[in-house]
């Protein structure tokens, strides 16, 4: 899960659903992106960065990933939509026992910080609530923070996640969630394939590449899409 700059009211009771018997926000890193960050099995990323990586998470959401960055020397930094889920990251991570790092109020389009900052951005699946022209901002926008040769890690849901194929689309990038929730009706920018949400990143990024992940359960099936991509 992560955040953008859509019209929802992210609160710390509505960004867990509790209708599923969650009790606490997700508290275990990502494990693709652990995996694309720890062996150039996956991707070329670790033996690119610098010893202390500096990193920026947009939507740091409960903390859940910068556990990973926390325990491997990076320097963190995080940025979510408003104080109330910054709250929500730093009681989980002190729940938890690690430092809180530099968290900072932001969405997809409007990050608070400067230019050329950081050697690696995260994005875990909040590039898709920014919506039409606000999807290609988006990426602009974590093109600007990088370093140059930097690199970023973005993850949105492919084509068979149940929200995207349980979601009208409009038009490019603009879909109507119906997968019920709070966000039922709200605007999302799902890609329409792998290769529309490479050639995206390409109009920015000098390298793509994408990786892709497919979970299935009883009940349903997630799907995502990773990219790669250097400055």
């Amino acid at each position: 899960m992560g955040w953008y700059d859509s019209q929802v009211n992210w609160t710390k009771q509505n960004a867990i659903d509790r209708s599923k018997l969650t009790k606490i926000p997700p508290s275990w890193p990502n494990e693709m992106l652990v995996k694309v960050l720890s062996s150039t099995n996956y991707s070329p990323i670790i033996g690119e960065l610098p010893s202390n990586p500096s990193v920026l998470e947009v939507g740091i959401f409960s903390g859940n990933n910068s556990r990973f960055f926390l325990e491997n020397g990076y320097n963190v930094s995080g940025s979510e939509l408003n104080q109330e889920m910054i709250e929500l990251c730093q009681e989980n991570l002190t729940r938890l026992q690690y430092d809180i790092p530099n968290l900072a109020i932001g969405d997809n389009t409007n990050l608070a910080y400067e230019s050329n900052a950081f050697d690696l951005l995260v994005s875990i699946n909040t590039i898709h609530y920014s919506s039409g022209e606000n999807s290609q901002k988006a990426i602009a926008e974590f093109y600007r923070v990088l370093k140059p040769n930097g690199w970023a890690v973005i993850e949105t849901p492919g084509s068979e996640h149940f929200a995207v194929r349980q979601s009208i689309r409009k038009e490019a990038l603009r879909y109507a969630w119906h997968a019920g929730g709070f966000r039922e009706g709200e605007e999302f920018g799902f890609f329409d394939s792998i290769e529309h949400f490479k050639n995206s990143l390409l109009e920015v990024f000098s390298e793509v590449q994408i990786s892709r992940r497919l979970e299935t359960f009883p009940e349903v099936t997630l799907e995502f899409w990773m990219a790669i991509c250097k400055k």
